[in-house]
Order: structure tokens, then sequence, then C-alpha cells
């Protein structure tokens, strides 16, 4: 009784024993959660790279069929006005023509979409400006209201 009165745990050791393995498996599982989350960050990361890559060379095999068609609506033109081919030729051709450069627009488009992505995958982050408040106060102001 008297080792207990100055504070000693003489017996509570099985108390102590429980609270320490508790500890330990909640350490264990901190570190698991944070491994996991780290491998998730990991594979965002990856992934938003893979895409941003696979989106430029796209972009490139489309330029290179821009650039084809533009080639074949010259030559195209050219067979027309020679009187070699009708004008639904030269059509067909212009058509095909719009079509690639709008599949690059599109290209362009996913390349920013998954540059954007990669940057937040990275952690990057930014400001979201409230518009409607930049405008009120700039209202404000000109008219002189506080």
């Amino acid at each position: 009784m008297r080792l207990r009165q100055q504070g000693l745990p003489l017996f509570e050791g099985g108390r102590l024993r429980g609270a320490l393995t508790l500890r330990e498996s909640q350490q264990r599982e901190a570190a698991i959660f944070f491994q996991e989350t780290v491998l998730r960050a990991w594979k965002e990361v990856d992934d938003a790279l893979t895409d941003y890559r696979e989106a430029q060379r796209r972009r490139i095999d489309i330029a290179r069929s821009v650039t084809e068609n533009q080639s074949a609506l010259q030559a195209a033109r050219q067979r027309y006005s020679e009187g070699a081919t009708n004008f639904l030729d030269v059509t067909a051709t212009h058509a095909q023509l719009l079509q690639s450069e709008n599949d690059l627009s599109g290209s362009d488009t996913q390349i920013a979409t998954d540059l954007v992505n990669l940057y937040r995958a990275l952690g990057g982050g930014w400001e979201v400006a409230d518009v409607a408040d930049g405008a009120d106060r700039a209202l404000r102001q000109k008219i002189g209201t506080p």
C-alpha cells in the first residue's frame, strides 16, 4: 500500500503494457496510411505524366496529318485548275483538312488539360479569384459608396 502512495506503478504493469501495445499499433497504422498516401500520389503523378506525354505524341501525329492534308488540298486545287479533276475532289480534300485542323485544336486543348492535371498531381495550387466580389468592389469605388 505504501508503494502505491509514493506513485510507483507496481501493480499496473498489465494496463501500461496494453497502452504501449495500443500506441505501437496506432503508429504502425499511421505509417501504413502515410505509405498508402505516398503511393497514391506517386500513381497520380505517373498517370498524369503518361497522359501528358501521350497527348504530345498524338499532337505530333495530328500536326503531320494537317501538313499532309494542306499539301493534298494544294495538289487537288492544282489538278482542278488544270481540268484533271472536278471540284468535288477539292471540296472533299478541304473537308479532310478542316477535320484534321479541328483534331489539332482538340489535341491542344487536351495537352493543356493534361498539363493542368500534372500540375495538380504534383501539388500545385492556385487561388480562385472571386470575380463577382472584384466587380462589385470596383463598381462601389466608381460610384463612391463604401
